[in-house]
């Protein structure tokens, strides 16, 4: 019996940390494909971000001593045109949402820079096609691309 309780306890804690919240489940199943921030009235492409695969369940992200980095909800391409951006054009990068998600955070993937935080924003919904990511220098509004 004592086997058996202690099996459901580790479970539970285990399965707490690999679950997502309702917000985070939210936004996840609303931010699918590929989404456009705009400069000039829509004459030119600013940012780009595309959302290639969305984990079942979030991902621990360790460095080389096992130790959490953060936890993974999924991969993107990133790309923001006020900063140089190496070989295509474009940086995979893993993204994950605040427990609230009312926070958005990229870090890269590959290369050296592997796992590496590359930004953070606040993110707004607005709808399922347009969401607005904002920092402290500018203020994005994506939409999606049909």
């Amino acid at each position: 019996m004592f086997t058996i309780l202690l099996g459901v306890l580790v479970f539970a804690a285990c399965k707490k940390d690999s679950m997502y919240t309702a917000q985070q489940l939210n936004v996840s199943n609303r931010l699918r494909g590929n989404y456009h921030a705009y400069v000039d009235d829509r004459k030119m492409i600013f940012s780009v971000v595309s959302f290639t695969a969305h984990y079942l369940k979030p991902r621990a992200m360790n460095d080389e001593k096992d130790k959490l980095l953060f936890y993974a909800h999924g991969e993107c391409y990133f790309s923001d045109y006020q900063y140089p951006i190496p070989d295509k054009g474009y940086i995979p990068c893993y993204f994950s949402y605040s427990n609230k998600a009312d926070t958005m955070s990229f870090y890269y993937k590959g290369g050296t820079s592997d796992k590496l935080f590359m930004r953070s924003y606040k993110l707004y919904l607005q709808s399922a096609d347009i969401f607005t990511l904002t920092d402290r220098n500018r203020i994005l509004t994506f939409e999606k691309v049909k």
